[in-house]
């Protein structure tokens, strides 16, 4: 398998600009998620490494080797599209040893890898069907066998799930998770959805208008996001911003908040205070991830800086691990992550408990993370 680097990667169609110097840089056997909303210019920058489009400006590097100018079948890339796009008009087997055919590999070759494939893939016994006769979730097989038969440098996933049904999403995740530790290929994935990001990749690029806002390990990204956008964008729910201002007292800091029952004074960790100290007297905005905000009752998920608050109950939700409740908080509705069986009823006022050492703070007019 092979290293890639996105270097200085820029594309604009004529005064609209879609991709603003991206860099990207990932090892052998790394498996790169791109994810972001709609229209951010993920898929046009797959297409970009694929050699499907052109690119305005920068370098696509594969092995060192620039390949701006290489043709999409000199790039040894193998890509799985959203649509599949098998033949209907071929059997499983044929579509998946076609490309194998135009480049002339002996037939006996063919067959092996076709058999291997299958058997890894678990669709051996489809291999005589053709499309129209398989469901979603085994057409996507196929799709994925007729790249993996090429044992490419690098495989290119264009939202390949999409098509499927939930839970269908959830066990197809599951194969491609097992065939990349199988096989140890380096993976360009695109997606909207952050929960396959998350459980897939080893490095997650986080896009948004054509520009990279963070780079970096899953961890990373959810834990210490490079801004707003990454911090709301990765976590489901998503992580709740509100606006606070940072108070002094007797050298302890603090993160002063309204509630509809007052205003509250939330005691910043130590650990946070150096990064917080020159906003002292300034307006910021507080992140706090959903499972930072529990029962009063349930503080034994939380450690370290714990705060106690009331706040009106406005919906619960029951998703079967837990139960999401939204409450009113600094006038705004946020989100709990209370347990499976809770106590927490709507349009009730209930008391909850902030873990304070593993809150966020960002910039309120950059919206950078501070």
């Amino acid at each position: 398998m092979s290293s890639l680097k996105i270097q200085n990667i820029c594309k604009s169609y004529e005064s609209l600009s879609i991709l603003k110097n991206i860099n990207i840089e990932i090892e052998s056997g790394d498996f790169l998620v791109l994810v972001g909303p709609s229209g951010c210019g993920k898929s046009t920058l797959l297409n970009m490494i694929a050699g499907l489009d052109e690119i305005s400006s920068g370098d696509i590097v594969i092995d060192e080797a620039v390949v701006n100018r290489f043709h999409p079948s000199e790039r040894d890339i193998a890509m799985v599209f959203q649509s599949y796009a098998l033949y209907p008009n071929m059997t499983v087997r044929d579509n998946i040893a076609f490309g194998m055919k135009i480049r002339k590999v002996p037939k006996d070759q063919q067959d092996k890898a076709v058999a291997e494939v299958a058997d890894m893939l678990q669709i051996a016994h489809l291999l005589n069907r053709k499309p129209g006769h398989l469901s979603g979730g085994q057409r996507q097989r196929v799709a994925m066998g007729r790249a993996l038969v090429r044992d490419p440098k690098i495989f290119l996933f264009d939202e390949p799930l999409s098509n499927l049904d939930a839970k269908l999403r959830v066990d197809m995740r599951t194969e491609i998770k097992k065939l990349h530790q199988r096989l140890q290929a380096t993976i360009v994935y695109v997606t909207h959805d952050q929960i396959e990001a998350m459980t897939l990749a080893t490095k997650i690029a986080v896009m948004k208008d054509g520009v990279l806002q963070q780079l970096g390990a899953p961890r990373d990204i959810y834990y210490e996001p490079a801004n707003t956008f990454v911090a709301t964008f990765m976590g489901s729910p998503s992580m709740n911003l509100v606006s606070a201002r940072i108070a002094s007292n007797d050298g302890q800091l603090y993160a002063q908040v309204n509630s509809g029952s007052g205003q509250y004074a939330l005691p910043i960790a130590q650990k946070l205070a150096p990064r917080l100290t020159p906003y002292i007297g300034e307006n910021v905005t507080l992140g706090i991830r959903p499972e930072d905000i529990v029962e009063k009752d349930d503080t034994t998920r939380l450690s370290e800086t714990v705060v106690e608050v009331s706040c009106r109950v406005e919906v619960v939700e029951p998703t079967g691990p837990d139960t999401i409740a939204v409450v009113q908080f600094n006038d705004q509705e946020v989100s709990a992550r209370c347990k499976a069986v809770s106590a927490v009823e709507s349009n009730t006022t209930a008391e909850f408990a902030i873990n304070m050492s593993h809150v966020h703070f960002f910039d309120s007019t950059t919206q950078a993370r501070i």
